[in-house]
Order: structure tokens, then C-alpha cells, then sequence
């Protein structure tokens, strides 16, 4: 597909480690801690650090003087946990406010380079391997995605509150993404307050509008969708042409 090939070596942990390109902030961690807390494989969080550390280089990113591999590692367990313990951050070597600062820096660097790394599967090919993976988890054939919605928590001003009140009683902006069988990110988009019906979402999203014109064949997608929001039934979206 159309991903870069580093990062699927990297995720699978199909590629050797040098000990020279181990940043040493990784010693005080063993490989089942890294899965456990970080949710990634050594060579995933090596491969993270690069990338992170080379973009931050050229962009010349403010890093309160700490080392790529510190501030990489916090915000990795800010983003699987939502918080950093206190002794993961001691063993990291991180103070909790430079800590919200690294989080800040490395989601910078990743959102601007997001659309080198999450891209749909566009060509015919790249399609029928996503299908057929998705095939062999499900049994069910031409799915090329698994969609559906997430509300991540906002403070809106007080004129707006009422817009992005969503169902679950408090405040956010609704994520409509889809992924493979694995996990792996295949689009994301995210413009809706959390009030949102998903239907309105996923009707007004760029991805509808390609499988509406043909762009994706004739192919799936599965995606939990709930009139009432309270009871998830599954509907095929299907192109019709």
C-alpha cells in the first residue's frame, strides 16, 4: 500500500535493532513494559523517535533542552494511558509540566506529516489486500475499512456549549476514522461538533463523497451506526456504482 514502508518494519518489529541507534532512555524500560504502557514495540518506538527527532530538528521545535527519546517516550504514555505516572516519568526523566509541553510538541510534528502516513487504500490493488485481510478476520468480502466515530472532550465558550453537547452529556468534536483489520489508520476526519448524528457525519464526510462518485470501486465498508446512539446495530455502506 501506500504507507511508508519504515513504519510497517517498524510496527511488525521485522527489522534488526542497532545497539548504537537504541536511545539509552529506553534501558530503563523492558520490552513487555514498552508494550504494556506505551503500546509499541522497541523497534516501533525507535523508529518514532527518528522520525520525531528528525522533523524537529528541521522545524528547530523548542524542547525545554530535553533529548528527542524523553520527549517522545512521554508523550507516547500520555497518548496510551491519557496521563503519565509519576514514576514512569521518573524513570523517563521528565517533569510533569515539561511533560504537557512534549505532549504539545510531538502531537505538532505528527498531525503535520498525518497525511504521509494515514492514507486509504486508492488503487485497485492496494484494495484487494486490505479485503482480503479484513476477509479472513470477519468472512465477509470487498471490506476495505471499519468505520466509525469518536468524541474527544473539548471546553467550548459558553456560546457554543450547546452545540458540541453530545449524548453522553459533556462536550466535544466528533472523529469519523476508519481502519483496517489490524488497526492501522485509514482515514480520519474530524469538523463535527459532538451533537452530531454519525449518519449526518459520515453523509457530509470527503470519504463519502469518494465512494459516492465510484473513486473506491465496488466496495465496503462496516460501521456501527445507532439512530438513538444508544443501541449499535451494524450497516453496510456500500458504492453503488
Amino acid at each position: 500500500m501506500s504507507y511508508a514502508s519504515a513504519v510497517w518494519l517498524a510496527a511488525l518489529g521485522e527489522f534488526d535493532d542497532e545497539s548504537d541507534s537504541i536511545p539509552s532512555s529506553l534501558d530503563n524500560f523492558d520490552d513487555d513494559f514498552l508494550l504494556k504502557h506505551f503500546h509499541f514495540t522497541r523497534s516501533a518506538v525507535c523508529f518514532i523517535i527518528d522520525y520525531v527527532g528528525a522533523q524537529m530538528e528541521s522545524a528547530k521545535y523548542c524542547s525545554d533542552e530535553l533529548s528527542t527519546d524523553v520527549i517522545v517516550l512521554a508523550a507516547l504514555c500520555v497518548y496510551a494511558n491519557g496521563f503519565l505516572p509519576n514514576e514512569t516519568a521518573d524513570m523517563i526523566g521528565i517533569s510533569q509540566a515539561s511533560a504537557r509541553r512534549a505532549v504539545n510538541t510531538v502531537s505538532r510534528v505528527l498531525s503535520e506529516k498525518a497525511e504521509e502516513f494515514i492514507t486509504f487504500p486508492d488503487s485497485y490493488n492496494d484494495r484487494v489486500l486490505v479485503a482480503q485481510e479484513i476477509q479472513r478476520f470477519c468472512g465477509i468480502p470487498n471490506v476495505v475499512g471499519v468505520l466509525g466515530c469518536m468524541h474527544v472532550r473539548i471546553k467550548p465558550t459558553p456560546e457554543e456549549e450547546i452545540f458540541f453537547l453530545n449524548a453522553f452529556d459533556y462536550h466535544s468534536i466528533m472523529f469519523q476514522m476508519i481502519c483496517d483489520s489490524q488497526g492501522n489508520l485509514l482515514s480520519v476526519e474530524s469538523q463535527w461538533p459532538g451533537s452530531t448524528a454519525e449518519q449526518s457525519i459520515w453523509e457530509s464526510s470527503k470519504i463519502f463523497q469518494q465512494f459516492q462518485s465510484g473513486r473506491h470501486g465496488h466496495s465496503w465498508l462496516i460501521g456501527p451506526y445507532s439512530e438513538s446512539m444508544q443501541v449499535p446495530v451494524v450497516i453496510l455502506w456500500k458504492d453503488m456504482f
